[in-house]
């Protein structure tokens, strides 16, 4: 074998490292990295339910008995949830219309997102859920109402996540 034919198979044996390397560092670099979706997750739901029970502002009437929230509504039904997803403990949803109430989900996270999550001084604290609070004026019958819903999520997205 002459100088030229060693001197290109050390390079590329070099190149081939190198190479290695870097997929190596790349695939590391990609599964190791946290990715933080429980405020977009909380919002998403939160849209979800609003332009479920209130389309283009209107309250559907399954959801409404005697001005108060029917009792035989089943909202994971009718807006299309998962309830597996709810029984996880990782969401949470409390719907407060006319003083009645519906939460499914980690019932703790409401008082979590009003201690914590809703505050904007508190950036990310570890363990909480990241929660959005809407409310918005609805009609039904020609009536005005405030509707307020309540969204947390707690669902880490990386890959040690629970």
């Amino acid at each position: 074998m002459n100088y030229k034919a060693k001197l290109l198979s050390i390079w590329w044996i070099f190149v081939l490292a190198v190479s290695g390397v870097g997929i190596v560092a790349g695939v590391f670099i990609f599964y190791s990295a946290e990715l933080d979706v429980r405020g977009t997750e909380a919002s998403i739901l939160n849209q979800k339910l609003f332009d479920c029970l209130a389309p283009q502002g209107v309250l559907i009437s399954d959801f409404v008995k005697d001005s108060g929230i029917n009792p035989d509504f089943d909202v994971f039904k009718t807006c299309m949830l998962s309830e597996k997803a709810f029984n996880d403990e990782n969401f949470y949803f409390g719907i407060n219309f006319q003083g009645k109430k519906i939460e499914k989900g980690k019932i703790s996270y409401n008082q979590d997102c009003e201690a914590i999550g809703l505050n904007p001084k508190i950036k990310d604290a570890e363990g909480y859920p990241k929660c959005v609070k809407n409310m918005r004026e609805v009609s039904f019958s020609g009536k005005k109402f405030e509707l307020e819903i309540l969204t947390a999520s707690n669902n880490r997205g990386n890959k040690n996540a629970k």
